[in-house]
């Protein structure tokens, strides 16, 4: 199942550098700095998957999703705000980047996280 996981994180790169390089090349969100994004959405699904894929019983890892849920959106959020002190002129294409990267990751990671409830559960 970590190699599925694996899969999903190379094709939400995989769609979040295309969208990006859509964003800056079709648009006037040209942003030089979207690949802070895609290192901090890449290194939390990583970190993830393994956390993910270490629970074997069913309600540890219902505990597991809501927390690192939370903690996931506390970091994007600091991230952000770190962000908008470090470039305030160029925050707004930023986070256009940053939004799309959001998306595609957590489509991927919620699909990932589908087939693992429904594995847990058929081994209930």
């Amino acid at each position: 199942m970590l190699l599925k996981g694996f899969v999903t994180l190379l094709i939400s790169l995989i769609l979040s550098v295309l969208s990006s390089l859509a964003l800056s090349h079709f648009t006037k969100f040209y942003s030089e700095n979207y690949w802070f994004s895609l290192a901090l959405f890449t290194g939390l699904f990583f970190i993830l998957n393994f956390f993910y894929s270490s629970r074997t019983d069913f309600k540890s890892h219902s505990n597991l999703l809501l927390g690192t849920i939370s903690v996931k959106l506390f970091i994007l959020l600091v991230a952000i705000f770190l962000y908008s002190l470090y470039d305030k002129k160029g925050f707004f294409s930023f986070f256009a980047h940053f939004s799309a990267h959001y998306i595609l990751f957590t489509v991927f990671e919620i699909r990932y996280l589908l087939q693992i409830v429904n594995r847990k559960q058929a081994n209930k």
